[in-house]
């Protein structure tokens, strides 16, 4: 069991946000194991030869780099613990978010880096590992995440999932947000008890430019006055792999009814300025 730990998110040497339910105690002594545990070398520890941040797996495949004082209190548990790992390099003590001590080899810094950062970036990294690579192997999964993370605008957009069953298509009943995606762990989370996911249509408003009129009179630019406004329109602005729902398709409430689907619902525009009656009123008082 070699000594590097690490996460941005948990106090101690713990596993970050989808480490549940274990928590540090005052003193938690980071790198150690049971007979569970197991090395996870990062990709900075490969290549400077440092020691692999010792992590072990829980009954629902929650990564857990974080282990409590008490576990080292009694000599015959840390035998039975470790004795069958390999061997101890380095640990690191942090208590409230604030490192103790650092005992043998552990995490490097990188420039600008502090010990304590460097420790909780490596079981960050542990932890995040199965969710990351969930998504990955996804293509789809993996397409839509580069969207919801990149320059796409529309990052309220709602994202529907298809599934393959017996050959059929068939729509996750559980519509996405756009901004799901941004994080692998909720995808996993959500995800991994799924059949595969082999198509998604990303569904957002569809937009329309109006057109400034230029006044024949005074040469002045003025937008149209436009009359109540109406429910906004769906459009599938992206469309990855098997989906009925092409890109640049109208998502009509009946299309999306014949495949069980039903969007949460839209609030209406707000009531747009009547710009004839604005003008005219600023026409009233040039006039006086």
């Amino acid at each position: 069991a070699e000594g590097n730990a690490s996460d941005e998110s948990a106090e101690g040497i713990a596993s970050d946000e989808s480490a549940e339910g274990i928590a540090s105690d005052e003193s938690a002594e980071g790198i150690a194991s049971d007979e569970s545990a197991e090395p996870a070398k990062s990709a900075d520890a490969e290549a400077t030869g440092e020691g692999q941040l010792l992590v072990r797996t829980t009954d629902g495949g929650l990564i857990i780099t974080r282990f409590r004082s008490h576990e080292f209190s009694d000599p015959r548990v840390v035998f039975q613990n470790f004795a069958k790992g390999r061997t101890i390099c380095g640990a690191a003590v942090i208590e409230n978010n604030k490192l103790k001590n650092v005992f043998g080899r552990v995490t490097t810094p990188k420039p600008g880096e502090s010990q304590l950062q460097a420790v909780l970036r490596d079981s960050n990294d542990a932890v995040s590992k199965p969710a990351r690579e969930f998504v990955a192997g996804n293509a789809i999964l993996s397409a839509v995440q580069q969207l919801a993370t990149g320059d796409f605008s529309a990052k309220d957009s709602q994202v529907i999932l298809f599934v393959e069953t017996k050959g059929v298509l068939t729509a996750l009943q559980v519509a996405f947000n756009l901004r799901d995606f941004q994080t692998s762990r909720s995808l996993h989370e959500r995800l991994r008890s799924q059949s595969e996911i082999v198509g998604a249509s990303v569904i957002g408003d569809f937009k329309v430019v109006e057109r400034a009129v230029v006044s024949s009179k005074d040469g002045a630019t003025r937008r149209p006055a436009s009359s109540a406004p109406s429910a906004p329109r769906l459009v599938v602005l992206e469309a990855f792999g098997r989906t009925p729902f092409k890109k640049q398709m109208l998502a009509t409430p009946e299309l999306l009814g014949r495949h069980g689907i039903q969007l949460p619902e839209r609030e209406r525009p707000r009531e747009r300025e009547n710009f004839r009656g604005a003008h005219d009123s600023r026409r009233d008082r040039r006039d006086r």
